[in-house]
């Protein structure tokens, strides 16, 4: 009985210091970091909903998620001089092996042009995972362009003529 009990109390206290790390210390942090050790001094984009956007004199770093086929895809993709220089996943579970977004393919990115929609080959036997990824990066750089965009460079939407 005393065991159960002593086990009890170690497991709410193990919980209660996963809770008080997750307030204190929230996901944001983790981006920041990432984008420091990465850049150094970055600037976060403030007009960009969701999840951060970072900006730096090396390059554009724009975090995104998706739902992916075994859960979350998560990672960020970095863009200097409108080209895509890397894609990097933090977090992904796609595959058998879990390995069905595998660096070669990440490396398939680099050198994209980040001005019109990317377009890559799939990765056969995870095709519907390859396009959840191209997916996931486009719409992001589509948001941030869109966000970023001067205002003088926004076109109004003109409503259709009827006759």
């Amino acid at each position: 009985m005393k065991d159960a009990r002593g086990a009890l109390v170690f497991g709410v206290l193990l919980l209660v210091a996963a809770l008080g790390l997750f307030l204190f210390f929230p996901r944001h942090c983790a981006y920041e970091h990432f984008v420091t050790q990465r850049f150094g001094d970055a600037k976060r984009i403030e007009q960009l909903v969701g999840l951060p956007a970072f900006e730096s004199k090396e390059g554009v770093v724009l975090f995104f998620e998706a739902d992916g086929m075994s859960g979350r895809v998560e990672g960020a993709v970095i863009i200097k001089s409108d080209k895509i220089v890397e894609v990097v996943l933090t977090k992904s579970r796609e595959g058998t092996g879990h390995d069905a977004l595998s660096a070669e393919h990440l490396a398939s990115y680099v050198g994209r042009d980040s001005q019109r929609p990317v377009v890559v080959d799939a990765v056969g036997g995870a095709t519907v995972s390859s396009r959840i990824l191209v997916s996931a990066i486009n719409e992001r750089i589509a948001a941030w362009r869109k966000a970023t965009e001067p205002d003088d460079e926004k076109k109004p939407i003109r409503a259709r003529e009827t006759r």
